[in-house]
């Protein structure tokens, strides 16, 4: 008989922290007047500069995903759906030990994309929702 704290050991520590998040996503409520249940920035980019992160607006994508607005999960931030959906494939990848070729080219074309995206906010393309 094995320990059940065992059964932890299985999977790598992302996934915890993948499926914390996704759990989180939907407990917390849905953003209204651009915070989420009033609560104030948490970034420490925004926080110290004023200016947007790269993720800005992940979070409330997120939150919006999990309670099925996708319009305004879109809104919060266009690549919200998009890793909001590979956070989800790679929990069931993970459980089902799926092997995932070019692992590091999608992580690094994730990266590009998301700097490329933040370049347009600043640039004042894709500006937060007020």
């Amino acid at each position: 008989m094995t320990f059940p704290i065992a059964r932890f050991k299985q999977y790598p520590a992302a996934f915890y922290i993948v499926a914390a998040v996704l759990v989180l996503s939907l407990a917390l409520p849905l953003p209204h007047g651009g915070s989420i249940a009033g609560m104030p920035s948490v970034c420490p980019f925004f926080n110290m500069t004023g200016m947007p992160c790269p993720g800005c607006g992940l979070t409330r994508s997120f939150v919006s995903l999990a309670h099925a607005h996708v319009r305004e999960a879109f809104l919060w931030h266009p690549l919200g759906p998009l890793l909001f959906s590979g956070a989800l494939l790679y929990l069931v990848g993970t459980t089902l030990k799926w092997k995932w070729p070019g692992e590091r080219v999608l992580f690094a074309s994730l990266t590009v994309l998301m700097l490329a995206f933040w370049g347009l906010r600043l640039g004042g393309i894709f500006p937060l929702p007020s």
